[in-house]
């Protein structure tokens, strides 16, 4: 992506946000900032006014953080559905809150739901820990254009894979071993 287009991917969600909510400003995270952030991905942090009517003192995260969700939980909730048709380099978002004085009052990084994804009923979601190597090959995957996403490239590797006549053979083992052990 190219920084004509970050830049005013970036300026129309600073500008649809600050019309729900009290924002102060928009902090952005990309690739390399956060382990969560997929080549050519955008993480817009949303700094936010502390919602009014907080107990005297400092309170917890999370009751500032439930206390914004009740003052505007469908809008949030528009916005986030907002973000994931029509902006796809969005796929995270952070909300943190600062006080009167500047001061940070907490926050949170949440995943997007992905309307836009895939719409195959067998698709089963998974978490892999990947090593620093496995992942740059991943994210290789990506810069080349090959995948769109991190799951999109592994599912490609898997493919490959599948594709090998020692896999073919593999599988028929493996198919072996099992009803062997059935009879067993």
């Amino acid at each position: 992506m190219d920084e004509a287009t970050k830049e005013r991917i970036k300026h129309e969600i600073e500008d649809r946000a600050k019309t729900l909510f009290p924002v102060r400003r928009v902090e952005w995270l990309q690739y390399g900032d956060q382990p969560m952030i997929e080549p050519g991905e955008l993480l817009p942090q949303f700094v936010l006014t502390e919602p009014p009517g907080r107990r005297r003192g400092r309170p917890a995260p999370r009751e500032t953080l439930k206390a914004f969700q009740n003052a505007h939980g469908p809008a949030l909730k528009q916005f986030q559905h907002e973000l994931s048709q029509r902006w796809p380099e969005v796929r995270h978002i952070g909300v943190h809150f600062e006080d009167d004085s500047g001061h940070a009052r907490g926050g949170m990084i949440q995943e997007l739901n992905d309307d836009r994804g895939d719409t195959e009923s067998d698709i089963t979601h998974v978490m892999a820990r990947l090593k620093t190597a496995e992942l740059d090959i991943v994210d290789t995957l990506i810069n080349a254009g090959i995948a769109n996403s991190r799951a999109e490239a592994i599912r490609w590797a898997l493919t490959r894979i599948s594709e090998r006549p020692a896999y073919a053979q593999l599988r028929k083992h493996t198919l072996d071993i099992e009803r062997l052990k059935t009879e067993f």
